[in-house]
């Protein structure tokens, strides 16, 4: 996208940019990065393994590579928003990073709900008991600008895709091929093991 934008091509590390990225090669290329993972050429001969591949997003992606990635598997690694922006918030991780998400302190003063932090969109993706969930953890260290920057990261994530879309598509159409797995009840040795069981048997 940054070559069609003549731009210097360069690491993205806006996650709200890298989603706009995104969207727009979906609407320039039907499936995403589904599309993408059918461009690639590979020598069988060279494989020891198999290829795992991250970025599949969203009903659209997975419809196409299910058509278009027939020997294809299908892992999912789900868990629910409040969760996904609670590790957002430990990760320390510097490509989840939004610009322009900083406030002075006058303005992130008594910050009590989504409003308050110039986020009112974020209550049609948590229920009021997650929400105090969240602003529970400023009491703990975490700063409103990064609470801020994580909810934007899941809130534009959602404007793109639906996790339970893309799973509902899968377990209809290739039931065999998919695996669900929930990150909250399983611990990352389990959800390893549950991987490499699925992927050899």
């Amino acid at each position: 996208m940054q070559a069609l934008d003549q731009q210097p091509i360069q690491p993205v590390t806006d996650r709200k940019l890298r989603f706009d990225y995104t969207r727009r090669f979906r609407e320039q290329f039907a499936g995403g990065m589904s599309h993408a993972l059918t461009q690639l050429w590979i020598n069988p001969a060279q494989l020891r393994t198999n290829l795992i591949f991250d970025g599949l997003r969203g009903a659209d992606e997975v419809t196409h590579a299910l058509q278009a990635l027939p020997l294809a598997r299908f892992v999912v690694l789900h868990a629910p928003d409040v969760v996904r922006v609670q590790r957002l918030l430990g990760r320390n991780d510097a490509f989840d990073q939004v610009a322009g998400t900083a406030q002075s302190n006058a303005q992130t003063k008594a910050l009590n709900s989504f409003a308050d932090l110039g986020l009112p969109e974020a209550a049609a993706l948590f229920t009021p008991e997650e929400e105090d969930q969240l602003f529970a953890l400023l009491a703990h260290g975490v700063s409103p600008d990064d609470l801020r920057a994580k909810l934007q990261i899941v809130i534009e994530e959602r404007r793109n895709y639906d996790p339970n879309a893309a799973i509902a598509v899968l377990q209809a159409s290739a039931p065999d091929r998919t695996l669900v797995i929930d990150t909250t009840q399983n611990r990352p040795t389990q959800v390893t093991q549950a991987l490499v069981d699925f992927m050899t048997n």
